[in-house]
């Protein structure tokens, strides 16, 4: 069974022997003898017999790093083709026609996709970046940035997700996903992201980048889409902890004051309790704290209101958290 359908447009990748079709040719798939295509040459309309190993299929998405083939002499399209020999990025489709940005190159260039070659997997440069991201109680991980206005990723973008192994594309309409040059940088931005975990869990994982660079600086690089590599770094989640209160036992330092109320289960008078000159409590019906540094335990509150006993009571200072 052959690798190829019919309709699909393809490419003569040798001079075979026996042939009339030449290594660069292009055509269409009309039929099958056996598992063997006949390809009718775009050319002049012949068809011939061609082996599945002496072609390649023409097919091109949005994202493919591309190139002009060997044969093709650059600048010589009807509409504007480039110059370049460098290779570059499918941005845009129309039917035949591509719409390219070349690295080399400043502004995009229209090329006919049979002018155009793949650049090969194992031909194009790896770039590898870092991505801080959090992790969230359901175990997915997202956008480490999103809702910071300040932050290079804006709060108006979706909120991303990410994997291993898989790809992220940036949003439509955004400037890009945004990455750190270093693995330093990004630890650092996980750290402070996190409060150092104890927001949430923040990790890193290496991504390759994927298309054409949109901008760069020394600290980050933003681009169309990344390949989520391996976890490099991680910080636990650690809850934060109550704070640890100390008070210390300040009753024999206070002095009490008797003030007449208006009504009171004492007779119509509560206490009033100072420590340092500051007054902190009054006693009567119940207790009346006036400073947050301090706390009464009593016994017994009406004993005491109608004994007057500071035996009966202790007055607390918080001394630190």
């Amino acid at each position: 069974m052959s690798k190829f359908k019919l309709g699909d447009k393809v490419r003569i990748i040798t001079n075979a022997r026996g042939s009339s079709f030449n290594n660069g040719d292009t055509g269409v798939v009309l039929g099958y003898n056996g598992s063997t295509p006949d390809v009718k040459r775009d050319s002049d309309g012949r068809d011939q017999y061609v082996n599945d190993y002496d072609l390649e299929l023409i097919a091109f998405n949005i994202g493919d790093r591309v190139r002009l083939r060997p044969n093709v002499w650059p600048g010589d399209c009807p509409y504007g083709g480039t110059t370049s020999r460098e290779d570059g990025t499918v941005n845009d489709i129309y039917g035949e026609r591509l719409r390219i940005k070349f690295d080399d190159e400043k502004y995009h260039w229209n090329e006919h996709a049979d002018r155009l070659e793949h650049v090969k997997e194992e031909e194009m440069p790896v770039t590898k970046l870092y991505k801080a991201l959090r992790v969230k109680p359901d175990g997915t991980l997202a956008s480490l940035l999103i809702g910071h206005t300040t932050s290079v990723q804006f709060a108006s973008f979706k909120e991303l997700t990410y994997k291993e192994g898989e790809i992220t594309y940036a949003p439509k309409g955004s400037r890009g996903v945004y990455c750190d040059n270093t693995l330093g940088g990004a630890e650092q931005r996980a750290r402070i992201e996190s409060n150092h975990g104890r927001r949430f869990e923040a990790v890193v994982h290496d991504v390759t980048v994927l298309g054409t660079e949109s901008s760069r600086t020394t600290d980050t690089t933003c681009c169309p889409a990344v390949l989520v590599g391996r976890k490099v770094y991680g910080i636990a989640y650690r809850p934060p902890e109550p704070p640890k209160e100390e008070w210390k036992d300040v009753t024999k330092e206070c002095t009490t004051k008797w003030t007449r109320a208006s009504c009171s289960v004492s007779g119509g008078y509560y206490l009033d309790i100072y420590h340092n000159g500051e007054l902190v409590a009054s006693l009567g019906q119940g207790v009346s704290l006036w400073c947050n540094q301090y706390k009464v335990e009593t016994v017994s509150l009406n004993y005491f209101v109608m004994r007057g006993e500071m035996s009966t009571i202790r007055v607390m200072k918080k001394i630190s958290v």
